[in-house]
């Protein structure tokens, strides 16, 4: 079976004979493939831009809208923490490498904030790993 890599590998893969033309042909389907993940990757940053980072808007809301500044800071800690959680399968000590900060310090926000690890750790038959 082969990977996609290995398709690219085969296909950009020069020529012994050194055909002029037979280089032309490849560098024009180089151009080809270039300009397409081009377009793909524009289309993911307008995507990401105008859904925001962690899923806010990046744009700032009318006038009419007040925004709580604690409550939004509460909001990017409880989706950084809880990705992090996600991301290691519920294990505190790998979370906070992850994240950069203390044990103890990551611990103290689960509580502040009403997280509960043990939502994200694997399960192994009926226990479920510790935390």
């Amino acid at each position: 079976m082969q990977t996609a890599s290995n398709s690219m590998t085969q296909q950009t893969k020069p020529s012994d004979n050194g055909d002029p033309l037979a280089i032309r042909e490849r560098i024009g389907s180089l151009r080809e493939l270039v300009d397409d993940l081009r377009q793909k990757a524009e289309f993911v940053t307008l995507t990401l831009d105008r859904i925001g980072f962690a899923g806010m808007t990046t744009s700032w809301p009318s006038p009419e809208i007040e925004v709580d500044f604690y409550s939004e800071v509460r909001r990017f800690q409880v989706f950084l923490i809880t990705s992090a959680l996600r991301h290691t399968r519920g294990s505190q000590v790998k979370a906070a490498r992850l994240l950069k900060m203390n044990e103890s310090t990551l611990n103290t926000k689960l509580k502040s904030l009403n997280i509960d690890c043990r939502d994200y750790a694997d399960v192994v038959g009926k226990a479920t790993i510790e935390c």
